[in-house]
């Protein structure tokens, strides 16, 4: 009998109003994720295309792998076409939303790969240092004073 590594879920919720009722469950990143939307290469690479310095075919292919990636990691969302049909998960219906689309949930689960939304509170502390709040005694002290 072998082992499975845990995989857990991430249920984002969206508190900008043009997404307001907008939810998506999906995976945590893996580390091909991390590494495939790594915030400052996708900077760099944004750099390099406003300088014309790649080809059309590499952003091509980056974005054709970002976009497996993404419906891969959804397991589920309430995303409807404007007659209220629910959209299939797929990276067909991801590239026929808007760019901004795109780019929100991307960054959605970037954010959520480093905040604690979902009160786990078995996460450890971001630097492993213990809080001072709860090293402060909190005990009820009595109400009359003796000199």
């Amino acid at each position: 009998m072998g082992f499975r590594a845990p995989r857990s879920q991430l249920t984002l919720k969206f508190a900008a109003e043009e997404y307001a009722g907008f939810e998506v469950v999906m995976r945590r990143m893996t580390f091909e994720d991390a590494l495939l939307f790594d915030e400052g290469d996708l900077r760099e690479l944004k750099k390099a295309v406003i300088r014309q310095e790649v080809p059309k075919e590499k952003i091509d292919e980056r974005m054709a792998q970002m976009h497996a990636a993404l419906a891969d990691a959804i397991h589920s969302w309430n995303l409807e076409d404007d007659q209220e049909n629910a959209l299939p998960v797929a990276v067909a219906t991801i590239r026929a939303q808007e760019i901004d689309f795109f780019w929100t949930l991307v960054y959605a689960w970037i954010a959520s790969m480093t905040l604690r939304v979902d009160d786990d509170t078995k996460a450890p502390s971001s630097d492993g240092k213990p809080s001072e709040e709860l090293s402060i005694p909190m005990e009820v002290t009595s109400e009359s004073q003796a000199s």
